[in-house]
């Protein structure tokens, strides 16, 4: 996964801060932050981290209630999986959308 464009609506004292990680309309695959000292680069890459550290525990959430529910039940394995990775994929597409207002 890479990340094109990163906006940050309010985070720690950052406002309104947008990041484009393309070049000629291609992601890069590295990116660096550099800056000398207090120009907010720790509170970026923590801001990113924030998100993707509530979607993990959003579908560990998931995860052990759908293997709850799954157990009671004589289910495959096959669609267990099946199951946990459409609820996963609704979740992610739900954060997101809400992320993004």
């Amino acid at each position: 996964m890479k990340i094109r464009n990163l906006y940050i609506t309010e985070y720690k004292g950052l406002r309104d801060i947008t990041l484009n990680f393309e070049n000629n309309n291609n992601v890069l695959d590295l990116v660096v932050l550099a800056g000398v000292n207090r120009v907010e680069k720790t509170r970026i890459l923590e801001s990113v981290f924030k998100i993707f550290f509530k979607i993990v525990l959003i579908i560990n959430r998931v995860i052990l209630k759908q293997e709850y529910f799954m157990e009671k039940r004589c289910i495959s394995n096959v669609q267990i999986w099946i199951r946990k990775i459409l609820v996963i994929m609704k979740l992610i597409i739900h954060y997101m959308k809400n992320i993004l207002k």
